[in-house]
């Protein structure tokens, strides 16, 4: 499964994970980009069966969705750009900030973002 994480405005804690999801509707599979909450994360990944899903917002933002089970180059450089997710990072990596970030008992981030970034995405 393709992850990355990436900062967002929205975010509780100013990062989300994003991960490339698979689903179904109408006889159709489509794909589709989910920024998903540190504290959404584990559930997610123990709730989410690939490739039967239609609605991501029990888990996150749903980011951006096209057509069959797996993406482009093309539309994977999109996303990366467009939202700054760097997908090629370490799963134990990934898991530990999630596991720090969620257990903390501060809500403050560990990634503030400076207001010229904060721009809603």
């Amino acid at each position: 499964m393709l992850e990355g994480i990436g900062r967002f405005a929205h975010a509780r804690h100013g990062f989300c994970v994003v991960s490339l999801c698979q689903g179904k509707q109408d006889d159709s599979t489509f794909f589709a980009f989910v920024a998903i909450e540190p504290h959404n994360y584990n559930y997610f990944r123990k709730v989410y069966e690939q490739g039967v899903a239609t609605d991501f917002s029990a888990f996150g933002r749903e980011l951006l969705r096209g057509p069959g089970n797996v993406p482009s180059q093309d539309v994977i450089d999109f996303v990366k750009n467009k939202y700054g997710i760097e997908f090629d990072v370490d799963r134990q990596f990934m898991e530990r900030l999630v596991a720090v970030t969620t257990s903390s008992a501060s809500s403050e981030s560990p990634f503030p973002l400076k207001p010229a970034e904060a721009q809603g995405t």
